[in-house]
């Protein structure tokens, strides 16, 4: 519960911090002459998920280029030694960008981004001592829209969208010996959030 209000206090301060800058910015700087912009997603580390965007001009409308995803996380859960297991999400893939008022400009945009996403789950069981291992993987659309703001090297972009699993993915277990597949996760849609900061070069 403490680890909960505390992220819940950095949150609120970063927020505010954000907003702050926003509103006492005199003016707005484009970003025309640069070529690079590194993004990550600063919310996203307070739950352990790195996320990292490497954005390259393509034309003076769009940026294409790698995105990676990182994640580690202890779950309590009382059927595995320690009350707990870990979980392990690693996601790579490509994000094109649309800019309304160009590229590294302030305005709205529009991101596609394709990713293959591997997820997995390991654990020791307390009840036959064995090494569990839970694992599938699988191809995400996602669609994000939003808005962008652009000083002179550093922005800021906010957006939502939809995340689509773009195909089934059976569940391969391992279980000491043991190794089987559980039933197909099938295809599923989920809510995209889009919050990041980054640097232009």
């Amino acid at each position: 519960m403490n680890s909960l209000k505390q992220a819940l206090t950095q949150l609120s301060l970063v927020t505010s911090l954000l907003l702050a800058t926003l509103t006492v910015a005199p003016s707005v700087a484009h970003s025309a002459d640069n070529e690079l912009n590194v993004r990550f997603a600063p919310l996203s580390l307070l739950v352990g998920w790195l996320n990292v965007d490497l954005d390259v001009r393509v034309n003076d409308q769009w940026t294409l280029g790698p995105t990676i995803g990182l994640w580690r996380a202890n779950i309590e859960d009382n059927y595995f030694v320690g009350d707990k297991y870990q979980l392990k999400r690693n996601a790579v893939g490509v994000r094109a960008n649309w800019s309304q008022s160009g590229s590294f400009q302030t305005g709205f945009y529009v991101s596609p981004i394709v990713q293959f996403v591997r997820a997995e789950v390991s654990g020791v069981s307390k009840s036959t001592g064995n090494d569990i291992t839970a694992s599938a993987s699988g191809i995400t659309i996602t669609g994000i829209a939003g808005y962008q703001w652009f000083w002179d090297t550093f922005n800021l972009s906010v957006g939502g969208g939809l995340i689509l699993g773009a195909q089934s993915s059976d569940v391969s277990v391992q279980d000491g010996p043991s190794s089987y597949k559980v039933a197909s996760s099938g295809r599923g849609t989920g809510v995209a959030f889009d919050f990041m900061l980054g640097w232009t070069f």
